[in-house]
């Protein structure tokens, strides 16, 4: 098998899209490889239109080479090649910098590049390496939404201070603006993976906390997981509140016995006032405001509709919604660490993203969105009318922004509506279902099929088959000695923590003990003019940063992680960036043992306020069961 054929099988097996995207080119192409006289030289490439040459004509990997030596990466877990050229920077990184894991990705507009190469350069061991990511001819949400989920799923996430972004000089200057765009999304899927972790452990015990004092609406009520595949193949609508909602609302009257309806927490207001409900309304957030959505409502508002709620929110929350429940968990450590099975769902920053998720995880298909716009109207407004907080909350004219429109190239939006829009376009890319975005108004969701409401509902909402009677049939609450029986285990699962507390706690005053050892003894001789005792320094490093392996402790990560790993992943975030930094040997492990030392700090002070949260619910668990 010949180079070429192999290359083109190669991505035929991992990369079917691109295959597909370069058969689809015009025979012609735009570029040729220039091949060497000389010896050892490898080829060229052309741009056929410009005449310019990828690389210099002499001897292009030595310049390659060179720039990747003048770059002086010392870590290189993250990289992002901006321009594939003939993949040279690719095998000069590899050749040059110690490189371990991490996650690579290559970004090309022009697949008739990739063809190009692919005709003389071998890149199969490339195409199928776990850890290399091909993105070739992708709009930018597509790019934003790989890079996204691979830092999500893996440890690359901590290197994020250190990535390098390699451009290929003449691939890099036919499509500036395009690989400038591509920074601009690798940085805001740095940010929404950071947010997704969350960026203060008080928020994150805020919702720990709240689980905790929901224990029994968790243990009392049916979980989404029982609706799992329930309504498979049809269609579901996401009711959201943004200003078009006033457009095709009245549309929605005539179809809840032929879609699931599912919406977000704040259009129950919305809906109610005009005689309307969906099947269930869902929430998300932690804070007790949340709570006004639902105040004042009457009695008959809440009758059949079922609250859909991550158990992270406030108590006051749940107590004020008088209708059923469903429980809904999101990807967090603390509901694994339960282990109730209630189903899990991986969900974005609003209840509209939930809501999304939810219609999908049922099976519906298509989903339909509607008042989804994620940003202002055509009059400025921010909701719909009816909403909670008014048609012009104040919070969303900050930080705004102009993002691509549905109807319009652009519309004005803003950091909170863009980040749930960076979700919906990871959501959208990454589901099996069509979606078909009906909000008459607002910003593109890449993955759409853009329609108004009335052809949506004429082309997919069709048939009855009355989604509220088939939720209702479906769902079981569990009896009296179930209920006895997981008040035990979670008992049990408090005792196991607690006991994983007392261990973390102490591994991190040992810790803490041994940054001291290192200021005593290394850093103050130093300081006073002594030889830097770099050999100490390493034993002492070396142990503490073997120390942070407890993050990966199955124990620890259920127990813990979900509160401490905002602080955990930032602490190694500083510490791989440091390292990464030209410094002499003494100025690196000051820093990380200072780093490190504030970290043990932080989290013994953390554990702490977990184990008096625990106490408390093992208090509550052992009086009721003794209670009956």
């Amino acid at each position: 098998m010949d180079i070429k054929e192999k290359n083109w099988q190669t991505l035929k097996q991992k990369y079917p899209q691109i295959y597909e995207r370069l058969l689809a080119l015009p025979a012609q192409s735009d570029y040729a490889i220039i091949m060497s006289s000389k010896e050892g030289i490898v080829p060229n490439m052309k741009n056929l239109k410009t005449g310019r040459l990828f690389y210099n004509p002499v001897n292009p990997m030595a310049e390659v080479h060179q720039d990747i030596k003048n770059r002086k990466l010392k870590v290189a877990q993250f990289n992002v090649f901006l321009g594939a050229g003939m993949l040279y920077h690719v095998f000069a990184l590899y050749d040059l910098v110690k490189v371990q894991g991490g996650s690579h990705f290559i970004v090309e507009k022009n697949p008739d590049i990739l063809r190009a190469l692919m005709e003389v350069v071998d890149i199969s061991a490339i195409l199928t390496h776990p850890n290399v990511h091909f993105l070739v001819g992708e709009e930018l949400p597509v790019i934003f939404t790989t890079i996204n989920n691979v830092l999500t799923a893996t440890d690359t996430k901590f290197y994020v201070k250190t990535v390098n972004f390699i451009e290929q000089a003449v691939a890099f200057s036919e499509n500036k603006e395009y690989y400038l765009n591509v920074v601009r999304a690798t940085k805001d899927a740095i940010k929404e993976v950071l947010n997704f972790f969350g960026n203060d452990p008080h928020d994150s015990m805020i919702g720990i906390e709240n689980t905790l004092l929901n224990i029994d609406e968790i243990l009392n009520n049916p979980g989404i997981d029982q609706l799992k595949g329930a309504f498979k193949g049809r269609p579901g609508i996401v009711v959201a509140t943004g200003p078009s909602l006033n457009k095709n609302v009245e549309l929605l009257r005539d179809v809840t016995d032929k879609a699931v309806v599912v919406g977000a927490d704040a259009s129950m207001r919305v809906l109610a006032k005009k005689g309307m409900k969906p099947h269930m309304v869902c929430s998300l957030e932690r804070m007790p405001p949340t709570a006004k959505l639902f105040e004042e409502l009457s009695p008959e508002a809440f009758e059949d509709v079922y609250y859909a709620a991550a158990p992270v929110i406030s108590p006051i929350t749940y107590q004020t919604y008088k209708g059923k429940r469903i429980i809904v968990y999101r990807n967090f450590a603390t509901f694994k660490w339960l282990d109730i099975e209630k189903g899990t769902l991986n969900i974005g920053p609003s209840s509209g993203n939930m809501a999304f998720k939810i219609l999908e995880y049922i099976g519906c298909d298509p989903i339909i969105l509607i008042g989804q716009d994620l940003a202002f109207g055509e009059d400025g407004n921010t909701h719909a009318t009816g909403s909670t907080f008014g048609e012009r909350e104040s919070t969303y004219y900050e930080n705004c922004l102009l993002v691509e429109g549905n109807y319009s190239p652009q519309v004005r939006s803003s950091r909170v509506w863009n980040m749930f829009l960076n979700y919906y376009h990871k959501d959208v890319l990454n589901s099996q279902a069509k979606v078909i975005n009906a909000t008459e108004g607002g910003a593109k969701i890449h993955g759409t099929e853009i329609m108004t409401f009335k052809e949506a509902i004429g082309k997919y909402v069709t048939e009855s088959f009355d989604p509220l009677a088939a939720i209702k049939k479906t769902l079981t609450y569990p009896d009296g000695e179930t209920l006895t029986a997981q008040r035990k285990q979670v008992l049990d699962k408090v005792d196991q923590g607690l006991m994983t507390c007392g261990k973390s706690i102490e591994l991190f005053k040992g810790c803490h003990a041994l940054c001291m050892e290192y200021i005593e003894k290394v850093w103050i001789p130093f300081s006073q003019g002594q030889p830097y005792n770099e050999a100490e320094g390493n034993r002492i490093v070396t142990e503490l940063e073997q120390s942070v392996q407890i993050f990966r402790d199955p124990d620890f990560f259920n127990v813990l992680m979900h509160y401490v790993q905002s602080y955990a992943i930032k602490t190694m975030i500083e510490v791989h960036d440091i390292t990464a930094r030209d410094l002499p040997v003494h100025e690196i492990q000051v820093n990380v043992v200072s780093i490190l030392k504030d970290m043990y700090e932080v989290m013994i002070q953390l554990i702490i306020k977990m184990e008096e949260l625990l106490k408390v619910l093992k208090e509550k668990l052992e009086a009721e069961l003794i209670s009956g």
